[in-house]
């Protein structure tokens, strides 16, 4: 009787694992039987010719475009006619496995003729449009653009537009290429990919551009310059005046100003030799350098038709003897006769008068002064002679730092100039300093004194101060970024678990006036229980001799009012039990004085919820030792590190469409009654009826992506609690037979 129950216990634990096992299977069969809504880049078998790389037989050319079979594409796409479930042509980006239909992109022969604006019928499941038919056209010859990003000659050949060009003809301009941002950083510059280098041009142009009415023939222009830069104008006949003027646009003759500069901030300027009753057009720019100017707008006036006056006449009277007249023609195409007012009997002396006469200054080259009259008032020219290079004063004697800055001193240049200066040695002699008092500061501290002559220096106290050490240990609870020397005590603790890591800390205070040097601290981790202890790690200036079990720190010195703390970890041995304290002294020992401090910590292995925990008696009522944590967690919401378990898990709505709903239920009822040669047992009757319903899976609809599949696996809670069960209970049934 006692083999059959054995038999029957162990037949029962194994059509549970069996069940389990076939749920497992049916799920891991849905899963790899789901069609992908788009195609892949490795169509199946038996599908149209697989993805191609551009260069080697298909190109990706926009679907919207109207293509003669010399479209670019755009930058390294692949490209296919379909699969086994979705016949229509596509393209699929390098590194992407997102499909485009013909509504975005269509495949095309390389170096062929291609159906202009057709295209394959698109998927509905990626929304691609109908293909129709178009004219067809022959293709150019390497049509496909090829990125050079920048190409041999600094030139971006980006593929945005057929084969565009991107030269870096002014500052500021950026372009994409092969994927990545370029920057012109200066006019005909190189490109580079450093973005920053590409500033923005800060000029703004000419504003207030008005004229003024002079005469037919002559007006004043008139403006406010931009700022950041220098102005240019153009003025001409013609509208456009830029163009014209560079010889671009109409008749260059038309032109009367071009590129004139103004460097030196001038806001007017006047035009003369125009023609009356006539149109011009004008234009300024601020300009900063090539690629960075401001223009204003194109402006216009038309001069008048007022008669001209007169203002010049030639030939200069002065040039014809007196008694002989002379005939004038005026600017405005009149004509005189005047006198002349040459002396022509006079014989002139030698002597010259000029308006203005030679520059005598240095540094001056030979020059001719035409507007000059000799003795006889006939004009004359005269010679003006080179005048001596100039000489630059660098050096000047004496030395100022020589005499006091009291006195007064001339001085001396290189080239003979003199000059009177104050002198700047300071000549005061330190007598006196204050405070004169150093008794009342420590000996260790320093005193700032300034003397009668206005300097500073630092010197030391007279007063014998002593220091006053204080000692203070605590414990803290280790924390999961602490690492050798770095240490975070954040949480203060006076209970430790058996197996636990926490952190001992030592501070000392001088609370004294004076300084304390050569301080020494000891932990000796023989006290009462501390053999429960083992050392883990401390600061660099602490060391610790795991013979002697001592822990021995320096510090040279320690100043009035300060501090330091050290820290370092031990771990408590796992045999520590219930109850035991475990005490722990610090001594601080400073010349002939020590000071000490001592903390207890209680061995508690009860501990409170996401503590660290090794069995469920250690954790408080209504917890249990997570195995896979090793801490403290409630049984309802193992996960969570809180215990809170009133938070309701988050679901997923899904739509789900059923092909098929296989249904398992085995039932199993055992009744072991006590056999004649064993113990008395009571009856024991078990019945176990799950049931899982399995469902292929086509549509998702809970804010997943359409070919995302459901997330599920062996570990689903119906299947994997299946499998569970016939686990346990195949066990037992193992057990019970033995």
């Amino acid at each position: 009787m006692a083999i059959k129950n054995k038999v029957i216990y162990l037949l029962f634990g194994l059509v549970f694992v069996v069940a389990g096992i076939v749920f497992v299977s049916m799920k891991v069969s849905e899963k790899t039987s789901i069609t992908p809504n788009a195609p892949d880049s490795k169509p199946l078998a038996g599908a149209a010719p697989a993805c191609s790389e551009i260069g080697t037989g298909l190109d990706c050319v926009p679907a919207s475009t109207s293509n003669s079979g010399d479209n670019e594409p755009i930058g390294s796409i692949y490209c296919s006619t379909g699969n086994s479930s979705s016949p229509y042509s596509w393209c699929c980006a390098v590194g992407y496995e997102t499909a485009y239909t013909n509504s975005a992109w269509r495949c095309v022969l390389k170096g062929s003729s291609s159906n202009s604006g057709g295209g394959s019928s698109g998927s509905s499941n990626n929304g691609g449009g109908g293909g129709g038919g178009g004219s067809n056209s022959s293709s150019k010859s390497g049509g496909a653009c090829v990125e050079e990003c920048p190409g041999s000659d600094g030139v971006l050949r980006n593929c945005t537009g057929e084969q565009a060009q991107s030269l870096c003809m002014w500052q500021g301009r950026k372009e994409s290429c092969g994927g990545k941002d370029y920057c012109c950083p200066s006019a005909n510059g190189a490109w580079t990919t450093d973005m920053t280098m590409c500033q923005p041009c800060n000029i703004t142009g000419p504003t207030n551009l008005t004229t003024e009415s002079i005469s037919g023939t002559s007006q004043k222009l008139k403006w406010v310059n931009g700022e950041g830069g220098m102005t240019r104008m153009w003025v001409s006949k013609h509208s456009n005046p830029t163009s014209n003027c560079g010889g671009g646009d109409g008749d260059r003759g038309l032109c009367l100003a071009n590129d004139r500069r103004f460097e030196d901030g001038e806001t007017e300027f006047i035009l003369t030799d125009l023609t009356p009753n006539t149109k011009y057009y004008w234009r300024l720019m601020t300009w900063k350098e090539s690629g960075c100017d401001a223009g204003s707008a194109t402006f216009d006036f038309t001069t008048s038709n007022a008669v001209c006056t007169p203002t010049t006449w030639t030939p200069d009277p002065a040039l014809t003897c007196v008694g002989t007249n002379v005939t004038q023609t005026s600017n405005c195409g009149t004509t005189r006769t005047t006198p002349g007012t040459k002396n022509c009997s006079c014989t002139p002396s030698g002597a010259i008068t000029c308006s203005t006469d030679c520059n005598s200054a240095c540094g001056q080259q030979a020059t001719t002064i035409s507007t000059c009259t000799d003795s006889c008032g006939s004009l004359a020219t005269k010679q003006c002679p080179a005048t001596a290079s100039c000489c630059t004063d660098t050096t000047w004697l004496p030395d100022p730092n020589l005499t006091c800055t009291e006195t007064k001193l001339t001085q001396t240049s290189n080239c003979g100039t003199t000059r009177v200066v104050d002198g700047t040695k300071n000549c005061c002699v330190e007598t006196t300093w204050t405070p004169t008092s150093l008794s009342n500061t420590c000996s260790d501290r320093k005193v700032t004194q300034t003397s009668n002559c206005g300097t500073t220096r630092e010197v030391n106290g007279t007063k014998t101060c002593f220091a006053d050490l204080t000692v203070a240990t605590k414990t803290y609870a280790d924390d999961s970024r602490n690492k050798e020397g770095v240490y975070y005590t954040d949480k203060e603790i006076t209970k430790i678990s058996r197996g636990q890591v926490m952190v001992y800390t030592m501070e000392i205070k001088n609370k004294g006036e004076g300084g304390a040097r050569n301080v020494v601290i000891t932990d000796t981790l023989t006290g009462q229980n501390q053999n429960l202890l083992s050392f883990v790690d401390s600061e660099s200036k602490c060391s610790f001799n795991f013979t002697s079990k001592k822990l021995t720190c320096k510090i040279d010195s320690i100043p009035y009012r300060g501090a330091e703390k050290l820290k370092f970890r031990v771990r408590v041995s796992q045999t520590a039990l219930n109850g035991k304290i475990i005490r722990n002294t610090v001594r601080a020992t400073y010349g002939n004085k020590s000071k000490e401090d001592t903390i207890e910590t209680l061995v508690s292995s009860i501990v409170t919820c996401n503590e660290v925990c090794s069995n469920d008696t250690e954790c408080a009522a209504g917890l249990a030792c997570d195995a896979l944590s090793g801490k403290c967690r409630k049984p309802t919401c193992i996960s969570s590190t809180t215990c809170d378990c009133t938070t309701a898990n988050a679901t997923v709505t899904a739509t789900v469409t059923a092909t098929r709903t296989p249904t398992v239920t085995p039932s199993v009822t055992v009744t072991t009654l006590p056999d004649a040669d064993e113990d008395d047992l009571p009856t024991v009757t078990t019945t176990k009826t799950p049931t899982k319903e399995v469902a292929m899976i086509d549509e998702i609809d809970a804010g997943e992506e359409e070919d995302s599949l459901p997330d599920s696996g062996i570990f689903d809670l119906p299947q994997g609690a299946i499998l569970g069960g016939g686990v346990i209970l195949a066990i037992i049934g193992l057990f019970l037979a033995l």
